[in-house]
C-alpha cells in the first residue's frame, strides 16, 4: 500500500484553517471591546458601532492573514513536491541495462500519480520488448550454430579448388558472429555474486595459453606482465575470460608479423592490453566500442561486436575501459575495476 495525498487539498485546508483562525481573533477582539465598554446608557450606540468596529479589526488582520496564507502554501508545496526530486533521481538511473526498475509511488501527490503510473506501465512494456529482443537474439544465434558447423564440415570435405578457402573464411566469420551475438544476449542476464572472486593474473595466463599457438602460427608473441600473482577482483570468470580473449584476439589481428602483444597487470585492479600495430586514428577512438561499428582497421575481421561486448562486460563489473594510442605505436586498451 502507498499513500497519495492531494497538494491542492492540503493547500485549501490550510487556507480554510487560517481564515477561520484570523476570523475568530478579529471577532473575539470586537466582542471583548463590546462587553467591557457597554452600559445601559449607551448600549444601543455601541451595538450600532459593532459592524464598523468589526470591519476595522478585520482590516488590521488581513495583511497578517495573507502573509500566513502565503507562507503556509509555500511550506506545503515544498514538502509536497519533495517526492518529485526522488522520482527524478530514480528516472535518471533507469537505462537499457536496468529497465526492470520502477518509479516509487509512495507519498507521490495525487495530481501527478497518474503520470507516474503511466510511466511505470511504459517501462513495463519496454522491459518486455527488451526481453523479447534478447530472447530472439539468443535463440537465433543458438539455432545458427549447428547449420554453420555442418556447412564448415562440408566445405572441409571439398577438393581444394578456387574459392574453397574464401568460403571457409566466410563461414568462420559467420560462426564468430553468431557466437558473439549469443554472448551479447547472455550478458544481459549476467548476475555477479558478491563472493565470486577472479584472479586477473591467472585469467590472463589462461587466455595467453589458449591463444599462444595461434600467435605462433603467425610469428607473433603474447607476454603477461605482473608484479604479484595476487590481483583479485569480484567478478564472473567466464564473462571476464571472454572479455580478455576478445581484447587479445583483437590485438593479435592488428599486430604485424613478429609483433608482441602485452597483457599488463602491474597495477592492482587494472588490466592493460597493448599491440604493436599502427594504432587507431584519433577520430575513431570514441567509436570503437559502438556495436557493429567498423573501420578499415577491422573491415576484414569480425562484425564489430567484440569490443562492444568488452565494454558491456566491464560495465556490468562496475569498471571502465579506455582506448588510446601508445607513443611508440600500437593501440592500448586499459580496463579498470573497482577495488573492494
Amino acid at each position: 500500500m502507498f499513500k497519495s495525498r492531494s497538494l491542492i487539498r492540503k493547500i485549501l485546508l490550510s487556507q480554510a484553517f487560517l481564515l477561520l483562525f484570523f476570523f475568530g481573533l478579529a471577532r473575539g477582539a470586537v466582542y471583548y471591546e463590546f462587553e467591557y465598554t457597554q452600559d445601559d446608557h449607551h448600549h444601543n450606540a455601541v451595538a450600532d458601532a459593532i459592524e464598523e468596529e468589526y470591519l476595522e479589526q478585520i482590516s488590521w488582520f488581513l495583511p497578517t492573514f495573507f502573509i500566513g496564507l502565503l507562507l503556509s502554501s509555500l511550506l506545503i508545496l515544498k514538502r509536497g513536491l519533495a517526492p518529485l526530486e526522488k522520482l527524478s533521481h530514480e528516472a535518471a538511473d533507469i537505462g537499457p541495462a536496468n529497465v526492470e526498475m520502477r518509479l516509487s509511488v509512495e507519498n507521490v501527490p495525487a495530481e501527478i500519480l497518474p503520470l507516474v503510473t503511466a510511466f511505470n506501465e511504459t517501462l513495463e512494456r519496454l522491459a518486455q520488448g527488451f526481453q523479447f529482443q534478447r530472447r530472439f537474439t539468443a535463440d537465433a544465434a543458438h539455432e545458427l550454430r549447428t547449420p554453420l558447423a555442418v556447412l564448415s564440415a562440408r566445405i572441409d570435405a571439398l577438393d581444394p579448388v578456387d574459392g574453397v578457402a574464401e568460403l571457409k573464411r566466410d563461414v568462420q566469420v559467420m560462426t564468430r558472429l553468431t557466437s558473439q551475438l549469443l554472448k551479447a544476449a547472455q550478458l544481459e542476464s549476467l548476475t555477479i555474486k558478491a563472493d565470486e572472486q577472479v584472479n586477473l593474473v591467472a585469467l590472463a595466463q589462461d587466455v595467453a595459453s589458449l591463444l599462444t599457438p595461434l600467435a605462433l602460427q603467425e610469428n607473433k608473441m603474447i607476454e603477461v606482465l605482473y608484479d604479484t600473482d595476487k590481483n583479485v577482483i569480484t567478478g564472473n570468470y567466464d564473462a571476464l575470460y571472454h572479455m580478455l580473449r576478445n581484447l587479445v584476439e583483437n590485438a593479435l589481428v592488428y599486430s604485424p608479423k613478429g609483433g608482441l602483444v602485452s597483457i599488463d597487470l602491474s597495477e592492482q585492479g587494472t588490466l592493460t592490453v597493448r599491440d604493436r600495430g599502427k594504432g587507431i586514428a584519433p577520430e575513431f577512438l570514441g567509436k570503437v566500442f559502438e556495436r557493429f561499428w567498423r573501420t578499415n582497421r577491422s573491415s576484414t575481421h569480425g562484425a564489430g561486436l567484440g569490443l562492444s561486448i568488452v565494454k558491456d562486460t566491464v560495465r556490468l563489473h562496475g569498471g571502465t575501459v579506455d582506448v588510446s594510442n601508445h607513443s611508440e605505436g600500437g593501440a592500448v586498451f586499459q580496463v579498470r575495476f573497482q577495488q573492494k
